[in-house]
């Protein structure tokens, strides 16, 4: 990316959500190429970015990303292996459906680990113990530390910027673990466009590794390979996100994630005085319990509000970060209905709007 381009970029990143139909469509017209689809065996190159091998049929087709490791979660020298998928859930489930077919292995996670991961593990049977660690960025429990040994670590690392885990992911290889990254790039690594949904699965490799755990290591990554070739959830050039490995972006990118924590710090200090609200330790959402009512209800009179609102905020569970966005679900640790309110990359007096908004509405009486 040259100089007049990551200004553009930056440009258009300070303003508001209609700006980024133009940063789509530049992706377009620069990246996205016309790709045939054929089941002749054929390598097609694009850019230095990215390419496709086709063996057969388009489910086939490979996604690579040069030097991923390296740049997008900043972590040089130790030996790794990348698979992108077609969503965050895929590569949740390909990891840990392989996971129960090929050993005994017993999983430790947090009790408020993403309640899809969990309800995946009671399906697949993997016994609840101490071969597998698996933390998730969304828990309150989460922290950038490990100090497991020999084990198998595995980190839905969605709710925080790549180059975070640098620190955390050397520990764990230093402590002789596999480490497997999981993540969903639609909501923090697309800047908000959302244009396709893509998830990946990346294993490093310890050095001090065992030729029996090598072995087994190996044969986990070839599994998880098959399967998502398999069963169609590997990506394809339909998931293709030109400059997810651009390292200009991935820092500018930065900068929009720290607005977006920023500002849920500010409306959860505006507003903590007023109402039953938690900030969560990623700063990407806030929730609020409500008295007991019917669920249906409460979607009902946030819906309506939301579009009251004309705007200033919208009922979605996105997590593209360039809106205010409302929802509600039941919190699974104590099973209380909760609002849950994200604060994206808005400015300030928005936010305030919506701080007013907010203090009037009475959801507990609906």
């Amino acid at each position: 990316m040259n100089k007049d381009e990551k200004n553009y970029f930056e440009a258009l990143l300070n303003k508001k959500i209609s700006s980024k139909k133009n940063i789509n469509k530049l992706l377009k017209e620069k990246y996205i190429h016309n790709y045939s689809l054929t089941n002749i065996n054929k390598k097609n190159n694009t850019t230095d970015i990215y390419n496709f091998n086709y063996n057969y049929q388009r489910f086939d087709s490979s996604l690579t990303y040069n030097d991923f490791e390296k740049t997008f979660y900043n972590i040089k020298g130790i030996s790794s292996k990348t698979i992108f998928t077609n969503c965050g859930m895929s590569s949740i489930f390909a990891v840990l459906f392989n996971l129960s077919k090929i050993g005994n292995y017993k999983i430790t996670l947090a009790k408020d680990s993403y309640f899809e991961t969990q309800q995946l593990l009671k399906k697949l049977n993997l016994n609840f113990g101490k071969k597998v660690t698996y933390l998730d960025t969304i828990s309150d429990e989460f922290t950038f530390d490990c100090n497991d040994k020999n084990r198998i670590v595995i980190i839905d690392t969605t709710c925080y910027h790549p180059h975070k885990f640098k620190n955390l992911i050397e520990k764990i290889i230093q402590n002789n673990n596999l480490c497997i990254l999981l993540r969903s790039h639609v909501k923090l690594d697309m800047l908000g466009l959302e244009t396709t949904f893509l998830g990946s699965i990346t294993f490093f490799i310890p050095n001090k590794i065992s030729k029996m755990r090598f072995t087994k290591t190996k044969k986990l990554i070839k599994n998880v390979i098959d399967f998502c070739g398999n069963t169609g959830i590997i990506a394809t050039e339909s998931n293709i996100f030109p400059i997810l490995n651009d390292k200009t972006i991935i820092e500018l990118n930065k900068k929009r994630i720290q607005r977006i924590t920023d500002n849920n710090n500010y409306f959860y200090n505006k507003i903590k005085q007023k109402r039953n609200i938690v900030l969560h330790q990623h700063n990407l959402f806030s929730t609020i319990i409500v008295n007991d009512c019917d669920v249906q209800k409460l979607i009902t009179f946030l819906k309506k509000e939301s579009e009251k609102s004309k705007g200033l905020f919208f009922y979605s569970g996105s997590f593209g970060f360039d809106y205010i966005a409302v929802d509600t679900y039941i919190d699974l640790n104590n099973n209380k209905n909760t609002i849950r309110i994200s604060i994206g990359d808005v400015d300030k007096q928005t936010i305030d709007e919506f701080i007013k908004y907010i203090k009037g509405l009475d959801y507990d009486n609906i």
